[in-house]
């Protein structure tokens, strides 16, 4: 039986937590997630690539050239590793190379221009914006056309 009663209320009302998981990454196979298995294929591919590439490299240089293909073609790999599990701050690579674009692209030199004075050359602005209008205007009665276009 529920009562009206405050007491009753708040001791028939169970606090029920529900999993939001907003901070984790779904995992598909191996416990890794959509991202780190993209970079991984890539890094795969792209040492495939490079290995089929080399083939006259080990046909020429016999051992030494096998060697050095596959050197060569482990290098996307270690980069692909690194890519898709190192972290900084817990974030990851890809992020703070976004991150450092964003800085490169940003202006460095800001020039600081005191209100009064931000304002003082708005109006200037301005009165230069009518003067224009007005000259023009007077250009048109007397047929001459815009003289600024």
């Amino acid at each position: 039986m529920i009562s009206n009663h405050p007491e009753t209320v708040q001791k028939d009302v169970e606090k029920v937590e529900f999993p939001t998981f907003l901070q984790q990454q779904p995992t598909i196979i191996f416990g890794r997630n959509a991202r780190e298995l993209l970079v991984l294929a890539c890094g795969g591919s792209a040492a495939l690539s490079l290995w089929q590439a080399n083939s006259g490299l080990q046909q020429a240089w016999g051992m030494e050239g096998l060697l050095l293909s596959a050197l060569l073609s482990a290098l996307p790999v270690v980069l692909a590793l690194v890519l898709a599990f190192a972290t900084i701050g817990a974030r990851p690579l890809e992020e703070w190379v976004f991150v450092l674009l964003a800085y490169a692209v940003a202006p460095k030199l800001y020039l600081y221009l005191p209100l009064s004075e931000a304002r003082d050359s708005e109006q200037e602005g301005e009165q230069g914006q009518r003067n224009h209008e007005h000259e023009s205007q007077q250009a048109r009665v007397a047929g001459l056309g815009d003289p600024y276009q």
